[in-house]
């Protein structure tokens, strides 16, 4: 008997008391397995998985075609994104870049495993004297006038019987489905005799799926059963937090090591789970998910647990380089260094409490003096909302929240909305019509200008500063924080930010957005204001 509640498929309470309420649960139970396995398009089996970003799967085949997508410029990169499709799901209908519509590597696996795990259970021979025939009555119709070959025998109103068929419900419901006979959403009812030797062969095959299936569920970062399962661009599925940790330390699949650039898209408030595996694990393993739940609870941060460094600016992705001489934040150090290495860091303010946001802050490199002093390198790697803060033996110590940036595809939505004005009076994108193109400073202001207009104008700035040799494009600075990135829209305002010689009050607006494209028409209007020499 299995140990899972969403598995009291012959419990001694059904069979001591009503086998019709044992027979009406276990029925909804049936159905809901298969469905697991269905595609919510074509109601087959699901046949060459693939993720959309709503967190939905549906088969290759039923991706509807892909039309030219207009208004957006970032992320210019990924050429595919230039193509999308409209969701066909009903519920969602979003423009889905037909890049994010990636091939689903786990959950083939596991749909693999579940489909030869039926297979083995339908072609074993069971004892011909044992009655252990299913008749399926479906409470809808065939898929389509298509399906002129079924073997469905119409009944009363919509309801339709296929049978009866040799072997248990599970089986008969999977091959009904297969036959293209079941709509995704149709419930099915059986007529068969509950024999003792009948539910215990559909226990078994149950069983059997689950076993099949338990072993393609796992993650291969943690090596434990998918917790938030997230789907990389790669087609490979880790736990949400997993996935997250493995970004911070390298961009590229743990698994493939393809090349990965889908930090927004790690983050629960951008990107859903993928449903299908969170269904099948949530059906099959609750009382796992629900430890893995409790689990994931208990590590997240509680009270006031994050050490704060009140100094200087700090930004994602760039480095920070401390000179550490004052007793409370050396010992913040030295336990950071005991820990993870991680503290926070926010500007210094001078009505005494803490900045609202700040940088999360990883120790790269520390050298240490005589006298306990010590100057490190770290590199901005999060950014966070302080919520409440205390002190801990003289240092600032605080419960946050993070700062995520919005997904990639809202923050098309977003280009596509601010930008409709500026396409409708010109037609396309003015950067790609002549080279060092320059918005007007009203255009700019506007915001109505599109990403990678708005990117041009910065990146031109900077040549031209860097031909007039400013001191803040010297060697040495560049030595520090890097070239340009002329190709990084992403990384080109924190870059752009650590480097320019303006207060840092400005600055400090970048660390509570949550948009590329937000962020990069600050640094447009810094532009503006340092070239009509408003600062």
């Amino acid at each position: 008997m299995l140990q899972t509640p969403s598995f009291c498929i012959s419990t001694s309470e059904g069979e001591a008391s009503a086998p019709v309420g044992w027979e009406k649960l276990a029925s909804e139970q049936i159905r809901h397995i298969i469905r697991l396995i269905q595609c919510p398009i074509c109601s087959l089996p699901l046949d060459a998985p693939v993720i959309l970003p709503c967190g939905q799967s549906i088969c290759r085949k039923c991706l509807p075609q892909t039309h030219r997508r207009s208004n957006i410029t970032y992320p210019l990169e990924e050429k595919r994104r230039r193509e999308g499709i409209f969701c066909p799901l009903p519920g969602c209908g979003r423009d889905h870049a037909a890049d994010d519509c990636s091939s689903h590597i786990t959950l083939r696996k596991v749909l693999d495993a579940a489909r030869s795990a039926l297979e083995t259970s339908r072609d074993s021979t069971p004892d011909p004297d044992l009655d252990l025939d299913t008749t399926v009555i479906v409470d809808d119709e065939p898929l389509s006038e298509d399906f002129l070959f079924t073997e469905l025998m119409p009944l009363d109103g919509s309801r339709m019987m296929r049978g009866p068929m040799q072997g248990p419900r599970l089986i008969a419901t999977w091959i009904v489905a297969e036959s293209g006979e079941l709509r995704y959403n149709a419930n099915a009812t059986y007529n068969y005799t509950p024999t003792e030797a009948y539910k215990a062969l559909e226990s078994d095959v149950v069983s059997a799926v689950r076993e099949a299936v338990e072993r393609q569920v796992d993650c291969q970062i943690c090596y434990r059963m998918l917790y938030e399962p997230v789907t990389a661009p790669c087609g490979h599925t880790f736990c949400r937090s997993c996935l997250q940790s493995a970004l911070n330390s390298a961009r590229h699949c743990p698994i493939c090591r393809h090349a990965l650039s889908i930090d927004p898209q790690v983050y629960p408030d951008s990107s859903p789970p993928c449903q299908p595996l969170t269904d099948i694990i949530s059906y099959f393993w609750a009382d796992t998910l629900e430890e893995r739940r409790r689990e994931a609870t208990k590590q997240e941060p509680d009270g006031h647990d994050v050490p704060i460094f009140i100094c200087t600016l700090s930004f994602p992705g760039v480095p920070t380089f401390l000179h550490v001489f004052e007793a409370k934040y050396r010992l913040l150090i030295q336990r950071a260094l005991e820990g993870d290495r991680t503290f926070g860091m926010v500007l210094y303010s001078e009505h005494g409490n803490p900045r609202e946001f700040g940088t999360m802050l990883r120790i790269e490199s520390i050298e240490f003096f005589p006298d306990g002093r010590s100057v490190l390198e770290a590199v901005g790697i999060s950014r966070f909302r302080i919520l409440e803060h205390g002190t801990l033996d003289g240092y600032i110590v605080a419960k946050t929240q993070a700062i995520n940036d919005m997904s990639v595809a809202e923050e098309e939505d977003k280009e596509i909305e601010e930008t409709r004005l500026w396409y409708g009076a010109r037609g396309s994108s003015m950067a790609s019509q002549a080279e060092g193109f320059q918005p007007t400073a009203a255009a700019l202001i506007s915001g109505h200008v599109p990403t990678m207009d708005l990117m041009a104008f910065c990146v031109n700035f900077v040549r031209q500063k860097k031909e007039n040799s400013v001191g803040w494009l010297k060697t040495r600075i560049v030595t520090i924080y890097g070239e340009c990135p002329e190709n990084d829209p992403d990384h080109f305002p924190w870059w752009f930010a650590s480097i320019l010689p303006i207060k840092d009050s400005h600055k400090y607006r970048l660390l509570e957005t949550r948009s590329v494209r937000e962020r990069i028409k600050i640094c447009c209007q810094w532009i503006i204001m340092l070239e009509e020499s408003m600062w």
